[in-house]
């Protein structure tokens, strides 16, 4: 019973370490398409408008 339940919270810290890295990388991606966008409409004033 015991080696089962070490085995759950092995399983279930590999989830939320991979959970984590997702939202790192999901932040991430969000930042650089607002950097890119924040760019692109410094490039372009009419995008202001839209």
């Amino acid at each position: 019973m015991a080696v089962y339940k070490e085995v759950t919270g092995v399983v279930r810290l590999s989830k939320m370490r991979r959970a984590e890295a997702f939202a790192e990388s999901c932040e991430k991606r969000l930042e650089l398409l607002e950097m890119i966008h924040v760019i692109a409409s410094f490039k372009h004033p009419w995008h202001w408008l839209v």
